[in-house]
């Protein structure tokens, strides 16, 4: 599995698509889905018009040990965001975090902003996502171990009024913005005329930390995944997880979707779980872009039924070798999220299902997924890829392919209609809600058919 620097892990879940998902030279698959009745139910999608949240994951720490003389603590003030109408999301907190800006930490807090509630400014008509392009940090008070207690400064100088940024929301899902903080960000100054020192912040430091000299803004990534159990198909038709992990090369148990991300896990209720590097990805070795991590099952809110109607969420965590353990053996939390089974969120499933989930981009290209269930509403077969709602092409590819992006098993199809959620026919990407396609030539799978978008 490949080792990466912090950033590299915001990068993987936020690439255009997967290597296999624009080649040229396809091929089709023979049989198909002209002799299968069709399937006119629709997914229905239960997520509903509540705020979306910001996961703003604070991460620190850079190639130095930790708890030493001379550790420093930052303490985090206002966060404020604004989005693409000018409108302002300042959220002051009641207890300010303080992050060990030379120590490993990941602290995320979560905050929630309004979405469907908000009209567009110059229609009136109700967001279907909102962005937010500017990123306020601001650091109030600075502490340093000097040996006998903590120097402590509140007198920080230099930091940007604020960042770019590329922040969607979108109702009911979770965003997750990472901030990598550490200490060589801040260094303490003497002016010369003998005043009081003060902290001086290295814009350059934390431009590399954050991956801005590659891009010129915050990228967030939506962090909720759709989980689908794979378990009951043949190992030969699903992908394998790592050969040189902790799962030894297993079939995956579980394919994990958001929209920016794919992932995989082992079944059960804890274990090994890597999501696939999408940025630097290598479609000869599959190992390579495998980022290595843990999950946790669902859990309970105990007595009565959850707010939402569905048990507490999975969440997973993407790990990485602790820079301070010369001999690379120890790890450290990279990044967070959160995974819910997908009949969780998705009912009225027939005997097949399709369905498409939405970028932070939120442009015309999406992530879809086919999905063939038994009686029992077990999955037998899996296909994933995209559709592209300005050009109404869907392409597929058999779910095993997903960690090496091969072209091989491809077909295709064709969008027949795209519907808003009163049902009322749209071609705007952010409208769509449901639709049908048609002239899919796939064993198991109707020729033509409906499908949902995951979004409120």
């Amino acid at each position: 599995m490949r080792a990466l620097r912090n950033w590299a892990f915001l990068f993987a879940a936020v690439a255009l698509a997967a290597a296999g998902c624009g080649g040229a030279g396809s091929t089709t698959s023979s049989g198909g889905g002209g002799g299968v009745v069709p399937d006119t139910s629709t997914p229905q999608v239960l997520l509903t018009n509540k705020p979306g949240q910001i996961e703003l994951a604070y991460l620190s720490g850079q190639a130095r040990s930790t708890f030493a003389l001379g550790d420093t603590v930052g303490t985090i003030g206002i966060s404020q965001f604004k989005d693409s109408a000018g409108r302002t999301v300042t959220v002051s907190l009641q207890d300010p975090p303080k992050v060990q800006l030379n120590g490993y930490q990941n602290q995320i807090f979560r905050i929630n902003a309004d979405v469907a509630t908000i009209t567009e400014p110059d229609t009136g008509s109700a967001l279907s996502s909102r962005l937010f392009q500017n990123y306020r940090l601001q650091v109030t008070e600075i502490k340093q171990d000097a040996g006998s207690g903590f120097v402590a400064s509140t007198d920080i100088r230099g930091i940007p009024d604020g960042y770019l940024a590329g922040i969607r929301l979108f109702p009911g899902r979770y965003t997750t913005q990472p901030i990598f903080l550490n200490d060589a960000m801040f260094t303490l100054t003497t002016p010369d005329d003998g005043s009081a020192p003060f902290y001086a912040f290295n814009s350059s430091v934390f431009d590399d930390a954050n991956g801005l000299t590659l891009r010129p803004r915050l990228q967030s990534f939506l962090s909720d995944y759709l989980a689908f159990d794979l378990s009951a198909m043949s190992a030969a038709s699903r992908p394998n997880l790592s050969t040189t992990g902790a799962a030894a090369g297993e079939a995956a148990s579980r394919v994990y979707f958001s929209g920016d991300g794919y992932s995989l896990s082992q079944g059960g209720a804890r274990g090994v779980f890597e999501s696939i590097n999408r940025t630097n990805f290598d479609p000869t070795n599959a190992d390579a872009n495998l980022i290595s991590g843990r999950f946790a099952p669902p859990g309970s809110l105990g007595v009565g039924a959850p707010a939402d109607g569905v048990s507490t969420p999975g969440t997973y965590s993407l790990l990485q070798n602790d820079p301070s353990d010369p001999d690379l053996l120890a790890q450290i939390v990279s990044l967070q999220g959160i995974w819910r089974n997908y009949q969780d969120r998705i009912t009225n499933l027939g005997d097949t299902a399709a369905i498409s989930f939405p970028s932070t981009r939120d442009d015309d290209q999406q992530d879809i997924v086919f999905v063939k269930h038994d009686s029992t509403k077990k999955i037998t077969s899996m296909y994933y890829g995209y559709v592209d709602f300005g050009t109404s092409q869907i392409k597929l590819y058999p779910i095993q392919n997903i960690t090496t992006g091969s072209i091989a098993g491809e077909v295709t199809a064709e969008v027949a209609s795209t519907l808003t959620r009163a049902g009322n026919v749209t071609t705007s990407s952010q409208a769509i809600r449901k639709g049908t396609y048609r002239g899919l030539n796939l064993p198991g799978f109707p020729a033509t058919g409906t499908f949902a978008v995951y979004r409120y």
